[in-house]
């Protein structure tokens, strides 16, 4: 077996070191071969973000800060990112884009927020509509610098207040003040430790009774239970009666309003009324000329001599026929009746 020349030790030596700087190249490093695609973003300001930082969903990352670039027309920076491949066509179009610090060392790292899992996705070289604006430090260290100013102001008029000989004063007398009131508060507990003692027994017992009671009537309570809930049931069975009847007022004033039915008719039918009218008017009349003694009827009603003729002709033809009845027999005047109507 033959061995290895010095020169070919060398070749395999530099090969392997090759190799691992590949390796550190692109796997380290996070480089690939294979061809991403871009997207872009909008920001205000993206102080202190480099080319080559990272942008992540989920705290992975997806893709590099590719170029920043200014936009005049709008007054922008673009920031343009590649993305790797295997994210592509995977990104919704509502997802918000942020611009964030990582770390001690204050990093920019672009963070994005995915959006709705059916909402469109992002294609190739489309844009990010939903952007965070980041917060601009100096105006965060303006605000803490004017709170601090209010801060010392209001101490140090504290402590012109606790300092000055009024303000102490006052501080004193609010500290004697309450003290007294707490005093006061300590005696009237002390004077009437025995009645609240007694109150505190006296709503035992009574809680103690209720309790006593209620187990004493738990059946009758119980039945009145029932019985209101039977009463209930009746109310509802009531209340559905009254629907029904209320539906069928409403549905007779409907008939009624568009003229159909008697009642209907007669209070639509224009033609109906008036008819009924004319009756109740020749009513009238008859009425009235029977009250005045007008027509037979009215003469005979207001005149007493005509009733008094009425009545004697009543009264003899009675007569005359107790007088025939008497003198002829019934099968003799059956003859006679039956030779008069031949």
């Amino acid at each position: 077996m033959s061995k290895f020349s010095m020169e070919a030790k060398v070749g395999i030596f530099f090969l392997a070191v090759l190799a691992i700087f590949a390796y550190v190249w692109f796997k380290v490093l996070d480089l690939t071969l294979v061809e991403g695609f871009i997207l872009k973003a909008r920001f205000k300001t993206v102080e202190g973000l480099a080319s080559g930082a990272s942008v992540q969903i989920a705290g992975i990352k997806v893709g590099t800060v590719k170029d920043i670039q200014y936009d005049p027309d709008s007054g922008k920076a673009v920031v343009i990112m590649e993305f790797k491949d295997a994210y592509k066509n995977i990104i919704p179009e509502d997802s918000r884009i942020t611009l964030r610090s990582k770390g001690l060392m204050g990093d920019k790292v672009i963070i994005i927020d995915p959006g709705k899992p059916n909402a469109r996705k992002l294609k190739a070289n489309e844009e990010f509509r939903m952007v965070s604006e980041p917060t601009d430090p100096e105006k965060v260290l303006d605000s803490m610098g004017v709170v601090a100013q209010d801060l010392q102001a209001l101490t140090r008029e504290a402590r012109r207040q606790i300092v000055d000989e009024k303000g102490s004063e006052r501080v004193e007398s609010l500290i004697t003040n309450a003290d007294a009131t707490f005093k006061g508060l300590r005696e009237i507990l002390d004077t009437n430790k025995e009645k609240i003692s007694s109150t505190v027994d006296n709503a035992d017992v009574a809680t103690k009774d209720l309790r006593e009671m209620v187990a004493r009537n738990k059946d009758k309570i119980n039945h009145t239970i029932d019985e209101m809930e039977k009463f209930s049931k009746g109310m509802d069975k009531t209340s559905n009666k009254f629907g029904r009847v209320a539906d069928e007022l409403e549905t007779i004033t409907k008939d009624v309003r568009g003229g159909r039915g008697t009642l209907g008719r007669l209070v639509a039918d224009e033609a109906l009324y008036r008819d009924a009218h004319a009756l109740v008017r020749d009513m009238r009349g008859i009425t009235k000329s029977i009250q005045y003694g007008q027509g037979t009827v009215g003469r005979l009603i207001n005149d007493p001599e005509m009733y008094y003729e009425a009545r004697r002709a009543v009264r003899n033809m009675n007569k005359t026929a107790e007088d025939i009845s008497e003198a002829t027999p019934i099968s003799t005047l059956a003859t006679i009746l039956g030779a008069v109507l031949k």
